[in-house]
């Protein structure tokens, strides 16, 4: 709540509405996410409970590689409706226009990149390593109380600065879930 009211007051009431409607495709593939991963993680439990470590690296493979290619045409079907929106159904500023496809193009970014992290979500929660699960939560809220205590710093246009942080921020919880899995699996 606290993020949320220093976001709208620094970006404005536009500036947050166009986020917020273009970024709401994001909050809804995080709830796909939630669905591949709790669906990633069921294949990877059975297979851990079989004790057979080349099972669990082909089921992984085999998720990820869904995951990468359902990435690829969620990105693409972002793209396309959403400059078709942009262009020509939502009311936007003309002046905000630029900004409104940069703001695209960083929450479609954030949408493939959180599609390709759902196999590794599984792996963790397969492996019940729910303090790590914990401890990668707490930071993605830290980064983005950081993004929206930095956005009053930063002079260019608050919009494209947020956005662009926003991806800064889902990268580097990306990097640290497989940094993880990579190091313990």
């Amino acid at each position: 709540l606290y993020t949320s009211r220093i976001i709208l007051q620094q970006l404005g009431i536009i500036d947050y509405g166009i986020y917020e409607v273009v970024g709401g495709v994001v909050s809804m593939f995080g709830f796909l996410n939630g669905t591949l991963a709790s669906g990633t993680q069921r294949f990877l439990t059975y297979a851990l409970g079989q004790g057979n470590k080349d099972k669990v690296r082909l089921t992984f493979s085999t998720a990820f590689n869904i995951h990468l290619i359902l990435s690829f045409i969620v990105g693409i079907l972002m793209l396309s409706i959403g400059i078709y929106l942009i262009s020509s159904k939502l009311v936007i500023p003309t002046d905000r226009l630029d900004a409104a496809y940069f703001s695209l193009c960083c929450c479609t970014v954030i949408a493939v990149l959180t599609i390709t992290q759902a196999p590794y979500t599984g792996l963790v929660v397969a492996h019940e390593r729910m303090s790590i699960y914990a401890y990668i939560s707490i930071l993605d809220t830290i980064l983005k109380l950081c993004v929206a205590i930095l956005l009053p710093i930063g002079g260019a246009d608050k919009l494209k600065l947020y956005a662009f942080l926003m991806v800064i921020a889902q990268t580097i919880v990306i990097i640290s879930y497989r940094i993880y899995c990579k190091k313990s699996f």
